[in-house]
């Protein structure tokens, strides 16, 4: 039988054992949440502890959901001795660092914002005050968890940012800072598979990082997700593109790129350009994807570990659309939620929960364990249909301090419209 040992707590982590539990695959999660997936108890810093376990329930792959044990070295440390399906801590440094990332992108010409690094903030300061960019992003340059970007409205909030992060908002990881030109467009996400050659590239999926409705807010970790996202033949090409000539520029710096390849992009009126890399899928972009893929994605992601991903292609996905909204605290971004109940309604056949920040006492019942706490997700064969679906499907979950956006997916004029008309009736 194959076994996989996927290693996370979130609902990305859920969504994968689900999909590889459907292929009959025997799964476990670690440190893993409230799912319902056997948790070893293993030390997922110390490499031997986790093959050692790996040898002995004969497990031949293990997939790394989260960012931080690829920027630590996790890859390397397993040696190969069992498969990983995910980059060494060299290939890591794409999203483990945003100087690297944007150094990279210049060096290959590979389009993106024009962009300078700051270490302390008299110099960010001055160049912010004599800036003449249309819009500043503020970025730490190290590992945030999603919340280490300000788009910054005005050049007073763009210095507070500077200020914030330099002074230790991340610690190490904001010790340095990029300052970008902000890029204005249509943004999407575009993830693919790769052996280090080839790419699969998955559907381009929209990320609603605001934490309230009409992208108001702090930036987060990401409130909701939407899919397929439909762009021209055009530029469908030109990000296939960018994303080959990523792979490519990175074996020329010597990196055997395996595991997933996330660009952010900002789709312009001069075409795609890359606002960030990530080293991993996304969460809840994998909560979606997982949804929309119908191919073997055991094969899949051992054919990427092993050099063989080009035997797995063309990969297949569902046509529908697919939404999924996550439900969080309502402290999140800015504290997490531990031992509230979570009560689950009745639900269609087509809603998937996926378990983020939970956890279960002793008697077997879910209790919240974080800020982002589920992912509930839908498929349609209408992106208004799924997103309907799944703020119904939201509505049943029931705990105290219960947070989610219901606009995921609308067009944000449209939908300030519907909301005013909805607030006057």
């Amino acid at each position: 039988m194959r076994s996989v040992l996927v290693i996370g707590s979130g609902g990305r982590e859920h969504a994968l054992a689900w999909y590889l539990a459907k292929l009959d695959v025997k799964v476990w999660i670690a440190p893993g949440n409230g799912a319902n997936f056997p948790k070893p108890d293993i030390d997922i810093a110390n490499a031997d502890d986790v093959v050692a376990f790996c040898y002995r329930e004969h497990i031949s792959l293990i997939l790394v959901g989260p960012e931080a044990p690829l920027a630590d070295g996790f890859v390397d440390r397993i040696d190969g001795r069992v498969a990983v399906f995910g980059p060494t801590q060299r290939g890591a440094l794409l999203e483990a660092s945003k100087v690297f990332s944007k150094t990279f992108m210049w060096k290959y010409k590979l389009p993106t914002a024009k962009f300078a690094q700051f270490d302390d903030i008299d110099s960010a300061r001055a160049f912010i005050e004599k800036c003449s960019w249309n819009g500043i992003v503020i970025k730490a340059d190290g590992l945030a968890a999603g919340k280490g970007v300000v788009v910054a409205e005005d050049k007073r909030t763009a210095i507070l940012a500077a200020e914030e992060f330099l002074a230790g908002k991340f610690g190490a990881n904001s010790s340095r800072i990029l300052i970008e030109e902000r890029l204005y467009g249509q943004e999407v996400s575009a993830l693919c598979f790769t052996d280090g050659a080839a790419i699969a590239r998955m559907p381009l999926i929209r990320d609603h990082k605001r934490l309230c409705e009409n992208d108001l807010g702090p930036n987060t970790g990401g409130m909701g997700v939407v899919g397929p996202v439909m762009v021209s033949e055009s530029v469908s090409k030109q990000i296939d593109l960018l994303l080959n000539d990523t792979i490519a520029s990175l074996r020329q710096e010597g990196i055997i790129y395996k595991g997933v390849v996330y660009a952010g992009l900002m789709i312009t009126s001069s075409g795609p350009k890359i606002l960030e890399y990530n080293c991993r899928l996304g969460d809840p972009e994998t909560e979606i994807i997982m949804r929309l893929l119908k191919s073997d994605l055991y094969s899949i992601c051992m054919s990427c570990t092993n050099g063989t991903l080009s035997e797995q292609l063309p990969i297949e996905w569902d046509n529908r659309h697919a939404c999924g909204i996550v439900i969080a605290t309502d402290k999140y971004p800015h504290e997490s939620d531990k031992g509230t109940p979570i009560e689950f309604g009745e639900t269609s056949e087509d809603i998937v929960i996926f378990h983020a920040g939970t956890t279960r006492s002793a008697d077997g019942k879910v209790l919240t364990n974080g800020g982002r706490i589920l992912c509930v997700t839908s498929m349609a064969a209408s992106a208004a249909e799924a997103r309907a679906k799944a703020v119904q499907a939201c509505e049943s979950v029931r705990f105290a301090g219960k947070f989610f956006r219901r606009d995921i997916g609308v067009d944000r004029y449209a939908y300030m419209k519907w909301n005013w008309l909805r607030l006057r009736d």
